[in-house]
């Protein structure tokens, strides 16, 4: 046990006594250290496994017709980067690190905001090759674009709700 010097009267003292022996001036206990709080360990294992799962996914689709080439080149660059920011900062969480929630919580923003941009650029791609083919679109694909909007949309809403709030101070 340290020894401390009492203010009052300038003897050592243990550091665990509630008072001086000799004096007794009363002492501040000191604080603890609060409990560590619990990882997110349900948000980090969905995470890893939808984020591996994502990237596979996106990596593997087979070749797709050449009007929507440039799409699904930048959906692929999206998702890559996005499944591979998620991942780092799952396992930046599962380590410990202060910054892996947060990491993964702005890669969840910015995966939203991208994925609706590129939901716009799908469209416009669909149409562009719709006008110059003249062809009529055909009549599901607003219902097959908002659809891949909510799909698109869902796994990222629920990282932010699984890393909500940083764990670590």
């Amino acid at each position: 046990m340290p020894l401390i010097t009492c203010p009052d009267c300038g003897r050592e003292v243990s550091d665990a006594a509630p008072a001086c022996p000799h004096c007794g001036r009363p002492f501040q206990p000191t604080p603890s250290t609060p409990p560590a709080a619990p990882k997110p360990i349900a948000g980090i294992v969905v995470a890893c496994v939808l984020g591996v799962l994502t990237l596979v996914w996106t990596y593997t689709r087979p070749p797709s017709a050449p009007p929507m080439d440039e799409a699904r080149g930048l959906s692929n660059a999206v998702h890559g980067l996005g499944s591979g920011l998620l991942l780092i900062g799952a396992l930046m969480s599962l380590g410990g690190h202060r910054w892996g929630n947060t990491v993964v919580r702005a890669t969840s923003f910015l995966m939203i905001a991208l994925v609706g941009l590129l939901i716009l650029v799908m469209k416009t791609a669909v149409d562009e090759h719709a006008m110059v083919t003249n062809q009529p679109l055909p009549a599901g694909i607003s219902a097959v674009l908002w659809a891949a909007l909510v799909v698109g949309l869902f796994p990222w809403l629920l990282y932010l709700y699984f890393f909500r709030k940083s764990k670590y101070p």
